[in-house]
């Protein structure tokens, strides 16, 4: 029996503020299988992107597994958690989290860098530029790049250590409908290529465009 690339087993987080609890996830078990392209859809507050950032080692669960190919990664140290984000993940925010005064190859190649694999790495940031659409605004300030621009930024930034999953949180969130678009078929090329993908989203027009949508509402998987 093949194992997913990625799965939680009753995943609980609760968040306390003083003598306040605050449940947002509530028992999720979830299966993600490789060269899946999946959304995670639900209203604002459904606990959708607490849940991504679980799965990428973002946080920690209060109580729970997520399994990356059948390993138990949720109790890894800082510095283990660290390697797997480096090696397994890559990340696409809303907000594209892009250093404003750093050009669009520095951005990519800043991950490469940080994990200490900094050669080579200005020739196959240059190489995902290109792939994403860029090959013009290599060494533009991304200060001076459009959103949609941006984003593909952070695309090709999230690709540069060639990880297994792809997590994006509301990739089109700050896009308009066009530049959303052509955001949204760059991750569909990037999931015909072998890439996992999960994306979390409030809008069914994006969750649409994934073979899988996963429904949560109030902490909890729901359909």
């Amino acid at each position: 029996m093949e194992l997913p690339l990625i799965s939680t087993r009753n995943l609980v987080k609760t968040y306390e503020l003083d003598e306040l609890k605050l449940p947002v996830l509530k028992g999720v078990n979830l299966e993600v299988k490789e060269g899946e392209m999946v959304s995670i859809m639900g209203p604002s507050g459904c606990g959708k992107s607490t849940l991504m950032h679980l799965l990428g080692l973002l946080d920690t669960p209060t109580s729970g597994q997520i399994l990356f190919e059948g390993q138990d990664v949720s109790r890894y140290s800082e510095a283990a958690r660290a390697d797997f984000r480096g090696d397994k993940v890559g990340f696409v925010f809303q907000s594209f989290n892009l250093l404003k005064k750093f050009s669009a190859l520095e951005n990519v190649v800043l991950p490469l860098i940080y994990s200490h694999r900094g050669k080579g790495s200005e020739k196959r940031a240059k190489e995902l530029l290109k792939q994403v659409g860029l090959k013009e605004r290599i060494n533009h300030l991304t200060s001076k790049l459009s959103g949609g621009e941006q984003q593909r930024v952070a695309i090709a930034r999230s690709l540069i250590n060639d990880p297994p999953l792809i997590l994006a949180d509301e990739p089109t969130g700050n896009l308009d409908s066009l530049a959303g678009a052509e955001i949204m078929n760059l991750l569909k090329d990037l999931n015909r290529g072998g890439k996992t993908l999960v994306i979390v989203t409030h809008d069914f027009n994006i969750a649409q465009n994934c073979e899988r949508i996963v429904k949560m509402k109030d902490g909890q998987i729901v359909d």
